[in-house]
C-alpha cells in the first residue's frame, strides 16, 4: 500500500486518490480490516491483471465500467476460490443489470458501497481500484465465515482452541452447515 514518492505531479495526484480510497475504507471498516485487505492486495492485483487487460475499457483512461468490473470480480472469485458470489454472477441476466457493489448488499456501510458505485459509474475503476474492491469482498466473506465458525463452536459447547473428538468435530461441522444454510438465523 505504501508506494514510492511520485516523480511527477500527475503521479502524486493518482497516489493521493488511491490513499483516499483506502482511508475511506479504513474509516468505514476499521484499521484491522485495512491491514487484512492490504495483505491480499498485491496477490489479487497480480491475479486480476490478465482478466482486466482483456476487458473492454469504457473510459479513455483505460478504466472499466460497472459491467466489466462485475465480470472481472466474478471471474476472479471463481478462479481463486471457486466461489459464486451472490450479486456478481450473471445467472442469465445481462452483466450490466446490477453493479458489482450489489455483492456487498447489507454487509458494509452505505458509504463504502457508494464509494465504489460512484467511482465505477463516473470515472470507472482501474486495476488497483478493482483489486481493492475484490480485497474488500474477500475480507468480508472470510470474516463472515469466521463468525459462523465461532458461532458453531459456541453453540456446540466447544472451544476453538481445544482438540475435538470425532463426534464433537462432526457436531461443530453440522452446526456450521446449519448456520450457513439458514443464513445466520441461529435461533
Amino acid at each position: 500500500l505504501h508506494r514510492p514518492e511520485p516523480e511527477n505531479p500527475e503521479q502524486g495526484e493518482f497516489l493521493q486518490q488511491k490513499s483516499k480510497i483506502l482511508d475511506q475504507l479504513e474509516e468505514a471498516l476499521g484499521n484491522d480490516s485495512r491491514v487484512a485487505m492490504a495483505g491480499r492486495l498485491e496477490d489479487i492485483e497480480r491475479t486480476l491483471r490478465p482478466i482486466f487487460d482483456a476487458l473492454p475499457k469504457r473510459f479513455s483512461t483505460g478504466k472499466v465500467g460497472p459491467p466489466a468490473a462485475r465480470y472481472a470480480l466474478h471471474r476472479l472469485f471463481i478462479q481463486r476460490h471457486g466461489w459464486q458470489v451472490k450479486g456478481l454472477a450473471a445467472h442469465g441476466e445481462a452483466w450490466a443489470d446490477n453493479p458489482a457493489s450489489a455483492a456487498l448488499a447489507h454487509k458494509i456501510p452505505h458509504t463504502v458501497k457508494g464509494l465504489f458505485e460512484n467511482r465505477s459509474n463516473s470515472t470507472g475503476l482501474d486495476l488497483h481500484e478493482l483489486a481493492i474492491f475484490a480485497s474488500v469482498l474477500e475480507h468480508l466473506i472470510h470474516s463472515e465465515a469466521e463468525h459462523r465458525l465461532q458461532s458453531a463452536y459456541s453453540l456446540s459447547g466447544e472451544a476453538p482452541t481445544q482438540v475435538l473428538s470425532g463426534k464433537s468435530a462432526t457436531e461443530v461441522i453440522e452446526t456450521y452447515m446449519i448456520i450457513y444454510l439458514s443464513g445466520f438465523n441461529i435461533s
